[in-house]
């Protein structure tokens, strides 16, 4: 799988650049991959760097490999006369192939060859390399959203929908990523446009919990005006967790009716 390197008017907007600090920054890929792994999106897909070096370059690091391996000293394995049965003399053997060939892949690892750092996405199960395209739209989607909150620092951030083509539980858990991107080292504010009661829920219920502070949280609820444009009402909220204003256009009183109807 290959990303361009390259910015331009949409690297932000449009998540490209997401792949490049993936591929370049490993604590940013660990949490990422937790995210993918069971624990989260209950996906067998990990991300991964994988070195690319040309055939040309390699010949010089597996021979001084090869070098190496004859100086450290071969076992030696009797060698038999076909006619007689008798030994004739003796042939070196490399006893654990496995660890020879380990030790020539450091070896060419470990030297100044030129390489490309390559990102790519492999399925767990089977070990082979999938692409972006391969595992729904859903991961492609979110992978932005996270690299924003992990690998920002002190920034502003603003996102449109980020729980968009998400489950409900994952949705909430969104929300824990933005109070760790918002709180701690990070220090980032967050704008988001959600239409999600799941990741508004999630906050409210850490701040009932203490997790987060009342004051962390500012809730803006857009809303349209009968002849023209609109007007942005500010929800403020309370120590434990509630809403002290009502819901213009009953935005969490859907769920109730939808749960209540026909009782």
């Amino acid at each position: 799988m290959a990303f361009s390197e390259h910015e331009d008017a949409n690297w932000y907007a449009g998540g490209g650049y997401a792949w490049d600090v993936v591929r370049r920054d490993d604590a940013v890929r660990k949490a990422v991959n937790t995210w993918l792994s069971s624990d989260k999106l209950k996906t067998p897909y990990e991300l991964m760097v994988r070195s690319l070096v040309a055939v040309d370059q390699m010949y010089l690091p597996i021979e001084a490999g090869l070098e190496q391996l004859q100086q450290d000293g071969l076992e030696m394995e009797p060698d038999y006369d076909d006619r007689t049965g008798q030994p004739s003399g003796a042939f070196p053997i490399i006893r654990d192939v496995n660890l020879a060939a380990q030790d020539l892949v450091l070896g060419v690892d470990d030297s100044d060859i030129d390489r490309i750092k390559e990102l790519v996405l492999i399925d767990k199960r089977s070990g082979t390399v999938v692409t972006h395209r391969d595992v729904g739209i859903g991961i492609s989607q979110v992978l932005p959203v996270l690299v924003l909150a992990y690998a920002s620092k002190g920034k502003i951030l603003a996102m449109e929908q980020p729980e968009i083509h998400l489950h409900p539980a994952l949705q909430a858990e969104l929300g824990d990523v933005f109070i760790e991107g918002a709180l701690g080292d990070r220090g980032n504010t967050f704008i988001l446009e959600t239409h999600s009661e799941h990741l508004i829920l999630r906050l409210l219920r850490r701040i009932r919990e203490g997790k987060l502070k009342k004051e962390d949280l500012g809730v803006l609820f857009v809303e349209p005006l009968p002849d023209r444009g609109s007007r942005v009402v500010e929800l403020r909220v309370d120590e434990d967790g509630d809403f002290i204003d009502s819901w213009p256009g009953g935005f969490f009183e859907e769920s109730y009716r939808e749960k209540f109807a026909g009782r």
